[in-house]
């Protein structure tokens, strides 16, 4: 079965912090931070690097905006150069914060899990970007002592302190993007059909089922809604030319469809994640899979509950 990343996990663990959950810490919150943008593009007309800041927090208190980096591997140098010049005023002339401009300031940070910090502590041993990094080790999400400090008080003494995480955190504010493999979000997706079906729905359009499954897809820059859009339509197409004698949807045009046939019981949900195994392996996201065969090897292997 497709699993999310550990990017997807690392979005989803600093957003708790942010928002007040059950039996987990929200030192951002507290101290005044809220989310404002997932996947931010920021473009620098000099030349063809993009800036895609993961998060993007703003305090409406401290007029700061906290862009967070989650690595899974090092430091890009092209990458921590754009962010060493990114000013307050290229955040406002671009309109990508509703904080004033006047006394705005920019706090940038690295975050990664335990497991490759020397990747990323390598990169800034060398080039001595200065930026607070950030690590994961399964229970505490502390800055690294050796790297910079974070201009806002507030923040440098929250992750200078370190902050104990009790549980896994939900994957529910961020269930899946662009760091996720398409099975994954295909999973995701498929699954919300399934529920629909079970609630009586009968006809869905795929920004519905993106938006049920997806809690913050609404703070998502486009690049990111387009790509998980694409994923969408394409697995429902796969299974819509299948041929499923269990799983029949018709479209309708315009990004709408019909349910025709959900079966639901305890192979179900079984029956998508194989499913979302197979659509994993198409070379083209863009390519609609012939899963034809398969489905019909399936479909008499798995009897219907």
């Amino acid at each position: 079965m497709p699993t999310l990343s550990d990017h997807t996990r690392l979005l989803n663990l600093l957003i708790t912090l942010a928002y007040k959950t059950p039996d987990l810490p929200s030192p951002l919150f507290d101290i005044g931070y809220s989310l404002e943008h997932i996947g931010t593009k920021i473009a620098f007309p000099s030349d063809a690097v993009v800036l895609s800041p993961d998060l993007q927090f703003k305090s409406d208190a401290a007029t700061t905006i906290l862009f967070c980096e989650a690595k899974s591997g090092g430091i890009e140098n092209g990458q921590a150069k754009k962010y060493k010049f990114l000013t307050p005023d290229i955040i406002s002339s671009r309109n990508l914060t509703t904080l004033p401009a006047q006394n705005l300031k920019v706090e940038t940070c690295y975050v990664c899990l335990f497991e490759n910090r020397l990747d990323v502590l390598a990169n800034e041993g060398l080039y001595r970007w200065g930026f607070p990094i950030i690590f994961f080790d399964g229970k505490t999400l502390k800055k690294d002592e050796s790297t910079g400090n974070f201009n806002d008080p507030s923040l440098n003494k929250v992750f200078s302190k370190g902050i104990t995480i009790s549980r896994e955190p939900p994957n529910t504010f961020y269930p899946f993007g662009q760091g996720d493999s398409q099975g994954w979000i295909a999973y995701c997706v498929l699954t919300q059909l399934l529920e629909s079906w079970a609630m009586g729905v009968r006809e869905v359009t795929e920004d519905d089922l993106i938006r049920n499954s997806h809690r913050f897809f609404g703070y998502c820059f486009q690049d990111e809604r387009n790509f998980v859009k694409r994923i969408t339509h394409t697995a429902l197409e796969s299974i819509s030319k299948s041929g499923s004698l269990r799983y029949t949807i018709k479209p309708l045009g315009n990004q709408r469809w019909q349910l025709v046939k959900m079966t639901l019981g305890k192979n179900s949900e079984g029956f998508v994640a194989k499913f979302c195994d197979e659509f994993d392996k198409r070379p083209d996201d863009r390519q609609t899979a012939d899963l034809t065969e398969w489905i019909k090897e399936e479909e008499k292997k798995e009897p219907e509950d």
